[in-house]
C-alpha cells in the first residue's frame, strides 16, 4: 500500500472533529500505542518473554494511523513529512551516521 493511500484509508474511520479535538485524539492515541510497543519490548527485555513481532507490527500500524490523523489535523501528509525527514537526515549525515555529525547537526547550520 502506498503512503497516500494509507492516509486516505485512515480518514474513513476518523471521527469528524475540530482541529483541536483531532490534535488531542492523535496525540493521546500515539502515546497509548507507543506505550503498548514499550510494554511488548519490556516483556521481552525484562521478563525474558519471546519478542512478539506480530504485536509490534500491529502497534506500528496503529501508530501510523494516529500519525496520519496528526498529519490531517495539520493539513499535511505523511509522505511530505517522510520526505522532509529523509532530506534532513541526508544533510545531517552526508556519508551515513557518525557521532561527530550527530553533534554537528549540519541540517541546522550549527557547525
Amino acid at each position: 500500500m502506498r503512503i497516500a493511500e494509507f492516509q486516505r484509508a485512515c480518514r474513513r474511520t476518523m471521527q469528524p472533529a475540530s482541529k483541536s479535538e483531532l490534535l488531542s485524539h492523535a496525540l493521546e492515541g500515539l502515546i497509548g500505542e507507543v506505550g503498548e510497543i514499550a510494554d511488548t519490548i519490556k516483556r521481552y527485555k525484562r521478563y525474558g518473554q519471546a519478542l512478539d513481532i506480530d504485536n509490534i507490527r500491529e502497534e506500528i500500524g496503529d501508530v501510523s494511523y494516529y500519525l496520519s490523523m496528526l498529519a490531517d489535523a495539520t493539513s499535511s501528509s505523511l509522505e511530505l513529512a517522510m520526505a522532509d525527514n529523509v532530506s534532513k537526515l541526508a544533510k545531517r549525515y552526508p556519508n551515513g551516521y557518525t557521532d561527530e555529525h550527530a553533534k554537528l547537526r549540519l541540517d541546522k547550520g550549527d557547525e
